[in-house]
């Protein structure tokens, strides 16, 4: 015996779905612009702190290995892994090194 929903019910469950979708758009458009301008230009802006590093300022000005070390670490830096969504989670640590490095070329040679 196969049902059909009412005609009410599938515009509601149209609605949900659209609704959900746009949501995950937003979503992913930002965790593309964050990773993008990290892995390419070094740059940490995580206003939220929603993403997988985070900023010590303590170790801003520092040019020895404590800025390589720990200006920017990840979230649970025992396991990079988990702070990224499951799909980025084997490359998650080439990200993080990836862009720690792009950082610290700008600030040896900011020039190029």
């Amino acid at each position: 015996m196969v049902y059909s929903l009412p005609n009410s019910s599938r515009k509601l469950k149209l609605a949900y779905v659209s609704e959900n979708f746009a949501a995950l758009s937003v979503l992913f458009a930002q965790l593309r612009n964050f990773s993008q301008n990290w892995v390419f230009r070094g740059s940490c802006w995580d206003l939220t702190g929603e993403f997988m590093l985070r900023v010590n300022p303590k170790n801003h000005g520092r040019r020895d290995r404590r800025r390589w070390t720990s200006y920017i670490e990840a979230a649970a830096p025992d396991d990079v892994k988990s702070c990224v969504p499951s799909f980025l989670s084997p490359v998650a640590m080439d990200i993080l090194t990836s862009g720690k490095t792009i950082e610290l070329m700008q600030l040896v040679c900011p020039e190029v």
